[in-house]
């Protein structure tokens, strides 16, 4: 019986599913053992043929691939950086089949990526997205082997995360301009959600009367509770709405423009009552004739009834959106470092264990699926070992003792 590099038989997918259901038949598809193929069975194709036979053939193990970790409920960002490390190692492949790599081949990808200048984390990334993608293939009976399995790099070190202090972030707080400001920085410490959780947060995900949240993240769905502060700030940044996405990118309102312009006074504005909302344009008279409190009273008897302010769309907010709102807030409060969404979480988890809460609990909150993942914040809580130190030395407790005498 044939291994999938993991010493499981391959009667059924990662995590318990099928896989032979999603690869589907794989007859005809199947390269031979030269690597040319059978791709077109009975017809003898020319190299132009072939190289169309393998492209499709790897782009329909990589739509396979795609499907399964749908099934599996992968996340968004997840799926993204898998699909992309294998499309460019197909890349480096040149035009052979992906079932024809071997340790070798991966061994060169790494090494290209290397000299690209990628980071060791990074590298190891790729290197585990193609060590899920070959699984995949071993299990459906596409390869008889794993070979990136047979590669190893150096392993990384865990970075010890950056936080800010309880200040920083009650100096971030007030820094807030906006509602929707308040709400994600309230939520992001109240909660210690990842950012990318929070984007994807949907109103129906939230339960007032229970105070919590359903979240979906990297190990599943888990139920966080909400504080009192962010509960009181997402009231106020989501108003009536009760359904989309939580925080969704705001429109500002237009105010159309009135300007000069070949001796007349221009006016454009878009009209979002129209389908194509389209930009529209008109003069209001000539500039030596036509003063332009006067054109402008033109021109807002014109946008009467038209609408300027564009309809909700229910679009989250990207990434660098994120981040860049965050850091731009860091910046107003006075702190000197770059802030980014992520050290919000991280300040959540070290200032819980500075204040004592179970390392178990927080690895909960945060939705860890390993323990060592919430243990990197013991190496940040400096002031919970500093508090252990100053109550339980024998020489601590002999100085208070001496100054209290």
């Amino acid at each position: 019986m044939r291994s999938n590099g993991l010493g499981q038989a391959p009667t059924s997918g990662l995590l318990g599913l099928p896989v032979a259901g999603v690869l589907g038949s794989t007859r005809g598809l199947r390269p031979d053992n030269q690597g040319l193929g059978e791709v077109l069975p009975g017809r003898r194709s020319g190299r132009h043929e072939l190289v169309h036979a393998r492209a499709k053939l790897n782009e329909r193990l990589m739509q396979k691939h795609q499907q399964w970790m749908v099934l599996q409920q992968y996340s968004r960002n997840t799926m993204q950086k898998r699909s992309r490390t294998i499309r460019l190692f197909t890349e480096s492949l040149k035009g052979r089949f992906l079932t024809d790599a071997d340790h070798n081949d991966v061994r060169s990808f790494v090494a290209y990526l290397a000299d690209s200048g990628v980071s060791l984390s990074t590298a190891n990334d790729h290197l585990t997205s193609l060590r899920m993608f070959y699984d995949f293939l071993n299990i459906g009976g596409m390869i008889g082997y794993v070979p990136p399995r047979l590669v190893r790099i150096r392993s990384v070190s865990r970075r010890i995360p950056d936080v800010l202090s309880e200040p920083e972030i009650f100096r971030m707080l007030d820094a807030c301009r906006s509602k929707r400001e308040k709400a994600f920085v309230e939520l992001a410490y109240g909660t210690g959600c990842r950012p990318g959780e929070l984007r994807t947060l949907r109103i129906e995900d939230i339960d007032f009367d229970a105070r919590s949240l359903r979240v979906s993240g990297k190990s599943g769905v888990r139920v966080v509770p909400l504080g009192r502060y962010a509960e009181n700030a997402l009231r106020l940044y989501i108003r009536g709405r009760k359904s989309g996405f939580v925080f969704r990118i705001d429109y500002p309102v237009q105010k159309g423009s009135l300007y000069p312009k070949n001796g007349w006074w221009t006016a454009i504005w878009r009209d979002y009552n129209q389908v194509n909302s389209s930009q529209q344009q008109a003069n209001l008279g000539k500039v030596g004739d036509v003063p332009y409190s006067e054109a402008r009273a033109k021109f807002r008897k014109l946008l009467t009834g038209v609408r300027l302010e564009r309809r909700d769309r229910d679009t989250p907010l990207s990434h660098a959106s994120v981040d860049r709102f965050v850091d731009s807030i860091g910046r107003r409060a006075g702190l000197k470092q770059h802030v980014h969404a992520h050290m919000l979480r991280h300040s959540f988890a070290t200032h819980l264990l500075d204040h004592g809460a179970d390392i178990r609990v927080i690895q909960q909150l945060l939705g860890h699926a390993k323990l060592e993942s919430t243990a990197t914040y013991t190496r940040v809580s400096t002031a919970k070992m500093t508090r252990a130190i100053m109550e339980f030395h024998p020489r601590e407790i002999k100085y208070e003792s001496d100054c209290n005498s």
